[in-house]
């Protein structure tokens, strides 16, 4: 188990010495006629959608301009650093290019990005530099990065432009860079500016000579206080005089939000309507071989009574049920079921929009929902109103929301089962064997802190009966895991239960100190030989189509635990017309099943009657 990582091994984040690229960045202002909160959801919704799944692109981050930042940059004499009112920009995207090939090959994407620009902007204007003219001192990624700001800066008269990019590359930011505060810090000199670089329609794209910029620096730190008290060596000795004699005006504004849409080539959001297949990267990785119960199709105690409740959706990949014994699910298209498993009758509580995954209910009347295309949301039974509470953890979207569940207090523990790959492509985690899952953690007060990184493929959750701890899975790694989170043994982590014969998925809360966990297929000998498998190969199999790629053995598995790990119940049957089981609720001797089985519209409901768990009941 690993905490959240500090430090990126890529290029980006490079500690020994600037990296440089082709960058670029867009100054926007947006449309009179559109409240400002419209026109900046739009942004970082549909049209990021857009622009963050351009090939061309290596990262795209946008920044968010607080509205009434009059400058933060130390006042220097002789360099205008308030900023002017007719000036003000909205925000500004910053952009890692491929190079001019990879551009001019998916221009198409351009025009995409240029044809949108109406629907949210009335003014762009696009700077670039050269293949070399932009430089990241530290990339920020992973970093506790509190507070932004971007540096628009003006170059001189009279200043040559290589004059000014040594300036500041090598003296400006080299200052900035000395601080210990500073945890995000690049730089772009941008080329001669050029409006046929990007003439969307219907958008303005005016640039006077004496309002045009000349770089951009942007700024990161743990807080405002840090980011300012660095900003203060640009203030010693004889720099100012240095500032002066290079820059006319420095402009730096406070950053009110960050996003990152696209990080290392691979877009970050998750998708809202097909996508092409994100690339593998593939690691090598030491798997256990798996038990003998692996091979096995069912269990020794036999699984007598079960009958399918049809419902009016596919796929329902949770079941959870409520304080009056009715089933809640989530389906394909978004929608929230509730179903009473005695009279058959169904209600549409709400619809997502997107992909419900994880449910939990909270003890004032709300539903928790883990949505993999939304995020994390709730949904009032009583208002019924339906809000979204986490949809970025550290600047990126949370691009695979799994599963959650809530302390008494409201604190709610939810996994993210990979970072890298959507619901859709999930498959992809488990070909690369890259551990990209997250546990995380939103506190009561609205924030979020990434508890664990580096997970495979985390999935269920349960905190125990005193929530002094956090059970949770590991799918890909076939495992149960102990986080203990109060107490003396605070922040420990241990394994209860490992080398699985299966693929934990979902678990029940942990009621009177045991829970169900649900097996969506026993162990897949391909999928465990492509942990040692070469690259390559990798690469080709996930290029294979998905309905040739390895599957999931047709089969219905539940295993029950108690909060020790001990296995307490083995419940499989591969004569039921049901599989891939993904969840599992237990109510009134009897367990309710869903699954992710293509086009499956029912719940599976077993009963206990005979098996030695209705005694450990009583």
């Amino acid at each position: 188990m690993k905490g959240l990582s500090t430090v990126s091994k890529s290029a980006a984040g490079h500690k020994e010495g600037p990296v440089y690229a082709m960058d670029s960045a867009v100054l926007l202002w947006y449309r009179s006629d559109l409240p400002r909160e419209a026109a900046r959801s739009y942004w970082r919704g549909g049209h990021a959608q857009i622009v963050a799944r351009n090939p061309a692109l290596s990262d795209y981050r946008q920044h968010h301009f607080a509205y009434d930042s009059n400058g933060l940059w130390p006042n220097t004499d002789a360099v205008e650093t308030i900023i002017p009112r007719f000036l003000r920009v909205d925000g500004m995207p910053e952009v890692r290019l491929k190079g001019r090939v990879s551009l001019f090959l998916n221009n198409q994407y351009s025009k995409k990005i240029l044809s949108d620009e109406v629907n949210v902007f009335a003014r762009t204007i696009l700077y670039i530099t050269s293949n070399r003219g932009g430089a990241w001192f530290k990339s920020g990624y992973d970093e506790p990065v509190g507070f932004r700001c971007v540096a628009l800066i003006k170059r001189r008269k009279g200043i040559s432009g290589e004059q000014f990019e040594r300036f500041i590359k090598q003296e400006l930011c080299t200052v900035l860079n000395q601080s210990m505060d500073i945890l995000e810090l690049r730089s772009q000199v941008f080329l001669e500016w050029n409006q046929r670089q990007w003439d969307s329609p219907g958008v303005a794209h005016d640039n006077a000579e004496d309002d045009q910029y000349h770089a951009a620096v942007i700024i990161g730190a743990r807080s405002k206080a840090d980011l300012l008290h660095a900003l203060d060596r640009v203030t010693d000795g004889d720099f100012p005089s240095r500032q002066a004699w290079f820059c006319s005006a420095i402009h730096a504004y406070e950053v009110e939000s960050t996003y990152t849409y696209c990080r290392e080539g691979r877009p970050t959001l998750p998708q809202l309507a097909p996508a092409r297949k994100a690339t593998i990267e593939p690691l090598m990785r030491a798997i256990t071989p798996a038990t003998e119960r692996a091979a096995k199709s069912s269990s020794e105690q036999k699984i007598t009574k079960a009958i399918k409740l049809p419902i009016s959706g596919s796929t329902p990949e949770d079941v959870i049920v409520d304080t009056q014994g009715r089933l809640i699910c989530g389906v394909s298209d978004g929608r929230i079921l509730r179903i009473d498993p005695v009279t058959r009758l169904e209600v549409t509580l709400c619809s997502t929009g997107g992909r419900p995954l994880g449910l939990e209910l909270t003890t004032d009347n709300r539903l928790i929902i883990c949505d993999a295309h939304k995020g994390l949301l709730s949904f009032d039974f009583q208002t019924q109103v339906l809000v979204p509470l986490v949809e970025f953890v550290n600047t990126f979207p949370l691009r695979f929301c799994s599963n959650a569940t809530i302390a008494k207090d409201g604190t709610i523990w939810f996994t993210e089962s990979t970072s890298r790959f959507d619901f859709e492509q999930a498959a992809g985690a488990f070909i690369e064997h890259r551990p990209s899952g997250r546990l995380l953690r939103r506190d009561p007060n609205g924030e979020v802190t990434v508890v664990l990184s580096e997970l495979y493929f985390p999935n269920g959750l349960s905190l125990n009966d005193d929530e002094s701890a956090v059970l949770f899975v590991e799918t890909a790694a076939y495992r149960l895991s102990r986080l203990w989170v109060r107490g003396e043994r605070e922040g420990d982590c241990e394994v209860l239960a490992d080398n699985f014969p299966g693929l934990p998925d979902n678990m029940s809360r942990i009621k009177n100190g045991r829970f169900w966990v649900a097996m969506v297929s026993p162990r897949i000998a391909a999928l465990d030989s492509f942990a040692n498998a070469p690259v390559l190969f990798r690469k080709l199999i996930w290029a294979l189509p998905q309905k040739i790629q390895p599957k999931p053995a047709h089969t219905a598995w539940v295993m029950c635990f108690d909060q020790e790990g001990r296995l307490l119940e083995d419940l499989q049957s591969s004569d039921l017309s049901y599989s891939e089981v993904t969840s599992v609720a237990e109510l009134n001797g009897r367990l309710y099943l869903g699954t992710v089985a293509s086009n499956e519209r029912s719940l599976l409901e077993i009963g206990l009657e005979s098996c030695a768990s209705n005694q450990i009941n009583k």
